[in-house]
Protein backbone atom coordinates (compact mmCIF):
# COMPACT_ATOMS: atom_id res chain seq x y z
CA UNK A 1 0.00 0.00 0.00
CA UNK A 2 1.18 3.50 -0.89
CA UNK A 3 -0.02 6.48 1.13
CA UNK A 4 -0.73 10.15 0.46
CA UNK A 5 -0.44 12.32 3.57
CA UNK A 6 -2.09 15.75 3.80
CA UNK A 7 -1.71 18.29 6.59
CA UNK A 8 -4.03 21.07 7.69
CA UNK A 9 -4.46 24.82 7.78
CA UNK A 10 -1.29 26.62 6.76
CA UNK A 11 0.93 23.62 7.53
CA UNK A 12 3.72 22.57 5.19
CA UNK A 13 4.31 18.86 4.63
CA UNK A 14 7.64 19.16 6.46
CA UNK A 15 5.63 19.54 9.66
CA UNK A 16 4.95 15.80 9.47
CA UNK A 17 8.45 15.50 10.91
CA UNK A 18 9.55 11.89 11.34
CA UNK A 19 6.06 10.49 10.92
CA UNK A 20 6.33 9.58 7.18
CA UNK A 21 9.58 7.71 7.71
CA UNK A 22 8.16 5.86 10.71
CA UNK A 23 5.10 4.93 8.67
CA UNK A 24 7.23 3.72 5.76
CA UNK A 25 9.32 1.56 8.10
CA UNK A 26 6.15 -0.14 9.31
CA UNK A 27 4.98 -0.98 5.76
CA UNK A 28 6.33 -3.19 2.99
CA UNK A 29 9.73 -2.02 1.66
CA UNK A 30 8.28 -1.15 -1.73
CA UNK A 31 5.59 1.13 -0.27
CA UNK A 32 5.74 4.85 -1.04
CA UNK A 33 4.75 7.74 1.23
CA UNK A 34 3.91 10.96 -0.61
CA UNK A 35 3.44 14.14 1.44
CA UNK A 36 1.62 16.67 -0.71
CA UNK A 37 1.57 20.39 0.07
CA UNK A 38 -1.62 22.37 -0.25
CA UNK A 39 -1.60 24.97 -3.07
CA UNK A 40 0.20 28.20 -2.23
CA UNK A 41 2.29 26.85 0.64
CA UNK A 42 5.53 27.12 -1.31
CA UNK A 43 4.93 30.55 -2.75
CA UNK A 44 3.51 29.28 -6.05
CA UNK A 45 0.51 30.96 -7.68
CA UNK A 46 -2.90 29.44 -7.05
CA UNK A 47 -6.48 30.53 -7.70
CA UNK A 48 -8.44 28.10 -5.54
CA UNK A 49 -11.72 29.25 -4.01
CA UNK A 50 -13.07 26.02 -2.56
CA UNK A 51 -12.06 22.62 -1.22
CA UNK A 52 -12.95 21.17 -4.64
CA UNK A 53 -10.52 23.57 -6.32
CA UNK A 54 -7.77 22.53 -3.91
CA UNK A 55 -8.55 18.87 -4.57
CA UNK A 56 -8.21 19.36 -8.32
CA UNK A 57 -4.81 21.04 -7.97
CA UNK A 58 -3.51 18.38 -5.60
CA UNK A 59 -4.83 15.47 -7.64
CA UNK A 60 -3.14 16.89 -10.72
CA UNK A 61 0.16 17.06 -8.82
CA UNK A 62 -0.28 13.48 -7.57
CA UNK A 63 -1.04 12.06 -11.03
CA UNK A 64 2.23 13.49 -12.32
CA UNK A 65 4.37 11.69 -9.76
CA UNK A 66 2.48 8.66 -8.47
CA UNK A 67 3.89 5.18 -8.84
CA UNK A 68 1.87 2.12 -9.83
CA UNK A 69 0.08 0.13 -7.19
CA UNK A 70 -2.71 0.68 -4.68
CA UNK A 71 -2.94 4.03 -2.89
CA UNK A 72 -4.70 5.23 0.24
CA UNK A 73 -4.97 8.71 1.77
CA UNK A 74 -4.64 9.91 5.35
CA UNK A 75 -5.19 13.55 6.21
CA UNK A 76 -5.52 15.81 9.22
CA UNK A 77 -7.99 18.67 9.82
CA UNK A 78 -8.32 20.80 6.64
CA UNK A 79 -6.47 18.06 4.81
CA UNK A 80 -9.24 15.70 5.86
CA UNK A 81 -11.81 17.87 4.11
CA UNK A 82 -9.76 17.68 0.92
CA UNK A 83 -9.44 13.92 1.32
CA UNK A 84 -13.20 13.53 1.78
CA UNK A 85 -13.85 15.59 -1.34
CA UNK A 86 -11.20 13.69 -3.30
CA UNK A 87 -12.40 10.22 -2.28
CA UNK A 88 -16.02 11.06 -3.05
CA UNK A 89 -15.29 12.45 -6.53
CA UNK A 90 -12.57 9.98 -7.54
CA UNK A 91 -13.26 6.78 -5.57
CA UNK A 92 -11.05 4.75 -7.88
CA UNK A 93 -7.95 6.62 -6.71
CA UNK A 94 -7.82 5.08 -3.23
CA UNK A 95 -8.34 1.83 -1.34
CA UNK A 96 -8.83 3.54 2.03
CA UNK A 97 -9.66 6.99 3.37
CA UNK A 98 -8.50 8.11 6.81
CA UNK A 99 -9.29 11.50 8.37
CA UNK A 100 -7.81 12.83 11.60
CA UNK A 101 -9.70 15.44 13.63
CA UNK A 102 -11.55 16.82 10.62
CA UNK A 103 -14.98 18.49 10.31
CA UNK A 104 -17.57 19.92 7.94
CA UNK A 105 -20.18 22.68 7.84
CA UNK A 106 -23.11 20.35 7.16
CA UNK A 107 -22.87 18.40 10.41
CA UNK A 108 -21.12 20.62 12.93
CA UNK A 109 -21.61 24.21 14.16
CA UNK A 110 -18.82 26.77 13.88
CA UNK A 111 -17.98 26.66 17.60
CA UNK A 112 -17.23 22.93 17.33
CA UNK A 113 -15.27 23.24 14.11
CA UNK A 114 -13.14 26.01 15.60
CA UNK A 115 -13.29 26.03 19.39
CA UNK A 116 -13.01 29.21 21.48
CA UNK A 117 -9.47 28.13 22.35
CA UNK A 118 -8.66 27.82 18.66
CA UNK A 119 -10.05 31.29 17.94
CA UNK A 120 -7.93 32.76 20.76
CA UNK A 121 -4.79 31.16 19.38
CA UNK A 122 -5.55 32.10 15.78
CA UNK A 123 -5.73 35.78 16.76
CA UNK A 124 -2.47 35.47 18.68
CA UNK A 125 -0.78 33.76 15.75
CA UNK A 126 -2.02 36.31 13.22
CA UNK A 127 -0.87 39.27 15.34
CA UNK A 128 2.52 37.83 16.31
CA UNK A 129 5.43 39.07 14.09
CA UNK A 130 7.92 36.43 15.24
CA UNK A 131 7.78 33.12 13.34
CA UNK A 132 9.30 31.36 16.32
CA UNK A 133 6.60 32.58 18.70
CA UNK A 134 3.91 31.81 16.10
CA UNK A 135 5.12 28.21 16.03
CA UNK A 136 5.13 28.11 19.83
CA UNK A 137 1.46 29.14 19.79
CA UNK A 138 0.66 26.53 17.14
CA UNK A 139 2.21 23.79 19.28
CA UNK A 140 0.39 25.00 22.39
CA UNK A 141 -2.92 24.89 20.50
CA UNK A 142 -2.48 21.56 18.72
CA UNK A 143 -0.29 19.35 20.93
CA UNK A 144 -0.86 17.97 24.42
CA UNK A 145 2.08 15.59 24.73
CA UNK A 146 5.10 17.30 23.15
CA UNK A 147 7.61 19.22 25.24
CA UNK A 148 7.92 22.65 23.63
CA UNK A 149 11.64 23.35 23.86
CA UNK A 150 14.32 25.18 21.87
CA UNK A 151 15.08 22.14 19.70
CA UNK A 152 11.55 21.75 18.38
CA UNK A 153 11.12 25.51 18.01
CA UNK A 154 14.36 25.66 15.99
CA UNK A 155 12.98 23.00 13.63
CA UNK A 156 9.55 24.57 13.31
CA UNK A 157 10.91 28.06 12.74
CA UNK A 158 13.12 26.72 9.94
CA UNK A 159 10.17 24.97 8.29
CA UNK A 160 8.02 28.08 8.60
CA UNK A 161 10.71 30.10 6.83
CA UNK A 162 10.81 27.55 3.98
CA UNK A 163 7.05 27.23 3.56
CA UNK A 164 6.47 30.88 2.58
CA UNK A 165 2.88 30.85 3.85
CA UNK A 166 1.25 34.26 3.59
CA UNK A 167 -1.86 35.78 5.12
CA UNK A 168 -3.80 35.74 1.83
CA UNK A 169 -3.37 31.98 1.40
CA UNK A 170 -4.25 31.39 5.06
CA UNK A 171 -7.48 33.37 4.73
CA UNK A 172 -8.37 31.57 1.48
CA UNK A 173 -7.85 28.22 3.21
CA UNK A 174 -10.02 29.29 6.15
CA UNK A 175 -12.75 30.45 3.76
CA UNK A 176 -12.68 27.14 1.87
CA UNK A 177 -12.71 25.15 5.12
CA UNK A 178 -15.65 27.00 6.65
CA UNK A 179 -17.75 26.46 3.53
CA UNK A 180 -16.88 22.80 3.13
CA UNK A 181 -19.82 20.42 3.28
CA UNK A 182 -19.23 16.69 3.39
CA UNK A 183 -20.19 14.72 0.26
CA UNK A 184 -23.37 12.69 0.04
CA UNK A 185 -21.53 9.40 0.04
CA UNK A 186 -18.12 7.79 0.38
CA UNK A 187 -17.80 4.61 -1.64
CA UNK A 188 -14.49 3.34 -0.24
CA UNK A 189 -13.63 2.07 3.26
CA UNK A 190 -13.37 5.04 5.62
CA UNK A 191 -11.70 5.26 9.04
CA UNK A 192 -11.96 8.22 11.39
CA UNK A 193 -9.26 8.99 13.97
CA UNK A 194 -9.91 11.60 16.64
CA UNK A 195 -8.93 12.64 20.15
CA UNK A 196 -10.93 13.70 23.18
CA UNK A 197 -8.03 16.01 24.06
CA UNK A 198 -8.29 18.10 20.87
CA UNK A 199 -8.45 21.76 21.96
CA UNK A 200 -8.65 23.08 18.39
CA UNK A 201 -11.56 21.13 16.85
CA UNK A 202 -14.11 19.30 18.96
CA UNK A 203 -13.88 15.53 18.63
CA UNK A 204 -17.68 15.63 18.24
CA UNK A 205 -17.08 16.69 14.61
CA UNK A 206 -15.26 13.44 13.86
CA UNK A 207 -17.92 11.41 15.64
CA UNK A 208 -20.56 12.97 13.41
CA UNK A 209 -18.55 12.21 10.26
CA UNK A 210 -18.13 8.60 11.34
CA UNK A 211 -21.85 8.26 12.03
CA UNK A 212 -22.81 9.84 8.70
CA UNK A 213 -20.73 7.38 6.69
CA UNK A 214 -20.92 4.41 9.06
CA UNK A 215 -17.12 4.59 9.29
CA UNK A 216 -14.89 2.90 11.81
CA UNK A 217 -13.84 5.40 14.48
CA UNK A 218 -10.97 5.23 16.97
CA UNK A 219 -10.69 7.79 19.75
CA UNK A 220 -7.45 8.75 21.49
CA UNK A 221 -7.98 9.78 25.11
CA UNK A 222 -5.32 12.46 25.60
CA UNK A 223 -3.60 13.54 22.35
CA UNK A 224 -4.16 17.01 20.94
CA UNK A 225 -5.34 18.08 17.50
CA UNK A 226 -2.08 16.89 15.91
CA UNK A 227 -2.29 13.22 16.89
CA UNK A 228 0.51 12.17 14.47
CA UNK A 229 2.83 14.50 16.39
CA UNK A 230 1.63 13.54 19.87
CA UNK A 231 1.33 9.78 19.36
CA UNK A 232 2.63 8.67 15.95
CA UNK A 233 2.66 4.97 16.90
CA UNK A 234 -1.07 5.06 17.65
CA UNK A 235 -1.85 6.49 14.19
CA UNK A 236 0.58 4.16 12.40
CA UNK A 237 -0.91 1.09 14.06
CA UNK A 238 -4.33 2.02 12.70
CA UNK A 239 -2.97 2.69 9.19
CA UNK A 240 -1.07 -0.59 9.17
CA UNK A 241 -4.29 -2.45 9.90
CA UNK A 242 -5.69 -1.17 6.59
CA UNK A 243 -3.01 -2.74 4.38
Amino acid sequence: MNWILLRGLGRHSLFWGEFPEKLKTSLAPESSILCLDLPGLNGEKTNFKSISDITDEMRSAWLKQKKDGPWSIAAISLGGMIALNWASRYPGDFKHLVTINSSDAKLSPVYERLTPTAVKYLFKILKEPSLRIKEKYVLEATSNLIEINDDILDKYEEIALKSKINLRILIKQLWAAFHFKSPNKIEIPYTVLTSKGDKFVSFKCSKKLAKRYNANIFVHDVAGHDIPLDDPSWVINHLKDLN
